[in-house]
């Protein structure tokens, strides 16, 4: 429960008047307790945990990735080797750790941005910082400070999968960085082989799959094409639609959006902006639909390029949706490229 400000009962001290830096210290705490309830639906802490940064890691052992964590209180836990969820919390220091991955590619620059701004709903955006993470594996990192407190992004690549790693709270900086410093990569190729973007589509018989990078799916035919990019975490219409022009430039493609519509299909209201693609000097038609995925932790971005009339693109992009739980994702005849 979060309805009390357990921060204030932990570091209580004298109220002397003109004491302005305790008192905004003691802001900063109220502020961080409530990251923590945020996060992990922590409560009130203990006295006599160590600082921020004098905290110990020890190696942990992850499907297909060794990494160093904290040893702190474990508040969630959902592992898997396709995806999996890790967050911890040392209540008496406000600071929060988070480790979660899916099956997807590094973000772009301006996706990553957007998405930790969405997720954290940020005010200012943050800053683009380098962290080394062990074996040289591809990473992209951001600085912020939310309401005063500081914390570090990280989203790292570890075969087919994507990691993110958060840290909340101040002195955090020196987990988050030997934490990633520790990563050791070492994929299992039957997981890896098995690992899909969890859509379902209904597509004509002569679509095929084409190669694409991993947490993406891409079908051509003679009809259209789509691509299905999966995005780790839950984000507003706005953060969407910041994340997808980062993704058209990914592709090296310049696109021209028409403000975001609402409609209503089989599986639920959805948005969907149509545009125009270009690529090379070609104009292409586009249709783009995103939504969340609740139960996987992740959204879906759906990007079509229909050779058909509008009310049939938009029947099909509507018709497309999440795989639910235990339920066997089509493979469209093929295995993406890694």
């Amino acid at each position: 429960m979060c309805d009390a400000d357990p921060a204030l009962d932990v570091r209580r001290g004298t109220r002397d008047a003109g004491d302005m830096d305790r008192g905004s210290r003691r802001a900063r705490v109220a502020q961080a307790a409530t990251f923590v309830c945020i996060f992990s639906g922590a409560g009130a802490g203990h006295a006599g945990a160590p600082a921020a940064d004098t905290i110990p890691i020890k190696p942990r052992e992850l499907p297909g990735l060794t990494f160093a964590l904290p040893e702190a209180k474990e508040v969630d836990s959902k592992i898997a080797y396709t995806s999996g969820v890790l967050r911890m919390v040392i209540e008496a220091k406000h600071v929060v750790f988070s480790l979660t991955w899916d099956g997807g590619g590094l973000p772009e620059d301006e996706e990553l941005r957007a998405a930790v701004m969405s997720m954290l709903k940020l005010e200012a955006r943050p800053e683009p910082v380098d962290f080394p993470v062990g074996g040289g594996l591809p990473h992209r990192s951001l600085r912020f400070v939310r309401q005063g407190v500081p914390g570090n992004f990280t989203s790292f690549t570890c075969g087919g999968r994507r990691f993110s790693w958060l840290t909340l709270g101040d002195g955090a900086q020196s987990v988050h960085t030997r934490a990633l410093a520790s990563a050791r990569c070492h994929p299992d190729p039957a997981q890896e082989a098995a690992e899909v973007v969890p859509v379902v589509m209904h597509v004509p018989a002569d679509w095929k799959r084409v190669p694409a990078a991993a947490g993406q799916l891409l079908l051509a035919g003679a009809s259209g094409t789509v691509l299905v990019r999966a995005i780790p975490g839950k984000h507003d219409p706005g953060a969407m639609e910041r994340i997808i022009p980062s993704i058209a430039n990914a592709l090296h493609a310049d696109l021209h959006l028409e403000p975001r519509e609402t409609v209503k299909g089989p599986h639920g209201t959805r948005d969907v902006w149509y545009g125009l693609l270009t690529i090379k000097d070609e104009k292409m038609p586009l249709l783009v639909s995103a939504w969340p995925c609740a139960d996987r932790g992740i959204g879906l971005i759906l990007f079509h390029l229909p050779k058909t009339d509008a009310k049939t693109a938009l029947t099909f992009v509507l018709d497309a949706r999440c795989a639910a739980a235990g339920e066997k994702i089509p493979d469209y005849g093929a295995t993406s490229v890694r």
